[in-house]
């Protein structure tokens, strides 16, 4: 059976429809209001496509899941009704990355906190070894590098380049949560795959202030 939902020509400015039996079509009704409204009630829209029969768990061919898009977007509003509707909280795309990872990537702190909340799991890793911290850290992002932080759990985790969060952040030049990461106990001696400490990472991209608070932490 398909379904015809019309939206506002103001708002999308097409018309999808979707069948139920194909997975490709569920994902993209679930999702398109994540994908490319961002400026009317997005939560509204999901629970009417919801309610028309779209899957909350659909994926599309990179395993993007509605739920995975709310994150990257930082649309938590739809992001609580995907998983009050059932998303799988930790579901991943093709690279490893789950909604918690999406969210730590792209800085959006609340749906860090949100997706935490929801027992999401931060021990997992992409195919390249990184950890939602690695790639919060890498994103500079303070507020989820902070509520990543806050069990303590895989501080010194090193993805597939030997790289900690403390390394991504110092390379970035990102003070902030350097200080974090360091005032939670994370290694100053650890070492990458090319034998460089954080705070050699720091001070080949010329970070003084991030060099000096590892130093201060040796």
């Amino acid at each position: 059976m398909s379904v015809l939902l019309a939206f506002n020509s103001n708002i999308c400015g097409f018309i999808p429809s979707f069948n139920k039996n194909d997975l490709w079509d569920q994902w993209i009704a679930a999702g398109i209001c994540i994908q490319h409204c961002h400026e009317f009630d997005n939560a509204a829209l999901a629970k009417m496509l919801l309610a028309s029969g779209a899957s909350v768990r659909a994926a599309d061919k990179r395993g993007e899941t509605a739920l995975w898009r709310a994150a990257r977007a930082g649309s938590a509003d739809v992001a609580q009704l995907l998983l009050a509707a059932g998303a799988e909280v930790d579901a991943a795309d093709k690279e490893g990355l789950t909604p918690l990872m999406s969210a730590s990537a792209a800085g959006q702190d609340k749906l860090v906190e949100l997706l935490l909340e929801a027992h999401a799991r931060r021990d997992l890793k992409t195919v390249h070894g990184d950890t939602p911290l690695i790639l919060a850290a890498a994103q500079g992002s303070p507020g989820a590098v902070q509520a990543l932080l806050r069990l303590h759990e895989g501080i010194d985790s090193q993805n597939q380049v030997g790289d900690t969060a403390l390394m991504v952040a110092s390379r970035a030049g990102n003070l902030p949560a350097s200080k974090l990461l360091l005032a939670a106990g994370a290694s100053t001696s650890l070492r990458n795959t090319k034998r460089a400490t954080a705070g050699d990472v720091a001070r080949d991209r010329g970070f003084a202030a991030v060099a000096s608070a590892i130093e201060g932490k040796s």
